[in-house]
């Protein structure tokens, strides 16, 4: 029944869910393209003698923290057909980028129980892998019905999205034990699965996915290509990483303080999104001289840079002296700032993190990252660090500490997929 209702709801709402792909392609075109894709109206390929193998990697975040084990997995299991789903254009890019034709690539239709039928049952994957807290009740349904075993991998739930669970305890608890095994961050995110109904039996702690960074040749060699292009080696660079709408306007305030302190000083910003690049661009170049990565411009007398590229974020850190971490001066929860303790780099961030809220707790308490409460908080600490070499080399070096001590999450993740496969599950 509970199911049932859910399903109506789902129909109920397709006027409002057209309504929100075509206002999202107003500024980002790709949302109104593939449509067909959203409802599985796609004939999808006819399963081979191959085994199959499902990953939901959503949007950009999940697609980066992913990228590693998805390639592990190609080379460990090189007999498998592997297929991606993606929820936005931008992670549909990231898997284009990462992996090209290796893999199949669609959007993970809307969760009407047509459609997950439909693709399940025209794909047939032998594994079905979801990031985080991608939990659908059609899709756990048919993949349980059709006896596809269903890992939930990099799992964390907050006490926010606990307690909305819980408003729908009859659905929640019908998806834990639908579910074949969780592979949860932290022992916290652990607990909260057990509370919706998980079976113990059925959880491990693996650690974050995000932590197992390995720095890449290519973000080096991009690295010195932007250096010999801007020819800012001798100028304090800063970068701000994955804005959001509200966000840029304090970066930029930061910015002018610190340029009274340091004229010559460079702003990378990155707007999280696509769509926003031509604003920010906009915005900035009312107060600043601004250019964009695009145009492959020397800085010279540049104060801004627009990062309006895909694909080149852990360049720009390498390039930084020091990044702060975006979506935290405003309400969004955050993004992963352990890309720039990869790189052994200064971390700022602002006080809304709770999209990585373990992960900023153990940063501070080993004094690897800075919390900056606002705009102007932000400003002392850059102008701060900006005549601090030490400091930020300290702060570079201790967060650089903590993820190779909290590393391992791939390999236990991939140990755990290997139950599920053939031949080696036999």
């Amino acid at each position: 029944m509970h199911r049932l209702l859910y399903s109506l709801l789902w129909f109920l709402l397709t006027p409002f869910l057209l309504l929100k792909l075509f206002l999202r392609s107003r500024k980002n075109p790709a949302y109104r393209q593939r449509i067909a894709e959203r409802f599985a109206f796609v004939n999808y390929p006819v399963k081979t003698n191959q085994p199959r193998a499902l990953f939901h990697l959503v949007s950009v975040g999940e697609t980066l923290a992913a990228i590693d084990i998805v390639q592990a997995f190609i080379k460990k299991y090189p007999d498998y057909e592997i297929i991606i789903t993606s929820t936005t254009p931008t992670g549909s890019d990231r898997v284009k980028a990462a992996f090209g034709d290796k893999v199949q690539n669609y959007y993970l239709p809307f969760d009407y129980a047509f459609a997950q039928r439909r693709l399940l049952k025209q794909l047939a994957p032998d594994l079905i892998v979801l990031m985080e807290t991608e939990l659908w009740p059609n899709t756990l349904h048919y993949a349980d019905k059709y006896q596809i075993p269903t890992v939930l991998m990099n799992a964390r739930l907050s006490e926010r999205s606990l307690k909305g669970y819980q408003k729908l305890v009859t659905l929640s608890a019908k998806m834990m034990a639908q579910i074949s095994f969780v592979s949860a961050q932290y022992e916290a995110d652990g607990n909260r699965f057990i509370e919706l109904g998980l079976d113990k039996a059925k959880l491990q702690i693996a650690g974050s996915l995000k932590f197992d960074i390995k720095v890449k040749d290519e973000w080096l060699h991009k690295a010195r290509t932007l250096n010999q292009v801007w020819q800012t080696a001798e100028r304090f660079i800063w970068l701000a990483a994955s804005t959001h709408k509200g966000e840029d306007e304090k970066i930029l305030a930061a910015h002018q303080a610190l340029l009274k302190v340091d004229p010559n000083a460079v702003l990378i910003l990155v707007p999280r999104h696509p769509e926003r690049f031509e604003s920010v661009f906009q915005l900035s170049a009312k107060r600043f001289a601004t250019i964009k990565r695009s145009t492959e411009q020397t800085v010279q007398d540049c104060q801004v840079i627009i990062g309006d590229s895909m694909g080149e974020m852990m360049a720009y850190y390498q390039v930084a002296d020091l990044a702060f971490v975006g979506g935290s001066l405003v309400e969004h929860g955050g993004h992963n700032p352990l890309e720039p303790a990869a790189l052994k780099k200064p971390i700022l961030s602002g006080p809304h993190v709770f999209n990585f809220e373990h992960i900023f707790e153990q940063l501070v308490a080993v004094n690897g990252a800075l919390m900056c409460k606002s705009s102007e908080d932000l400003a002392e600490k850059v102008i701060q660090l900006n005549q601090n070499q030490n400091q930020r080399d300290d702060l570079g070096r201790a967060s650089h500490l903590l993820l190779a001590q909290l590393g391992g999450a791939t390999d236990k993740t991939l140990s755990l997929l290997s139950k599920y496969l053939e031949p080696e599950s036999n």
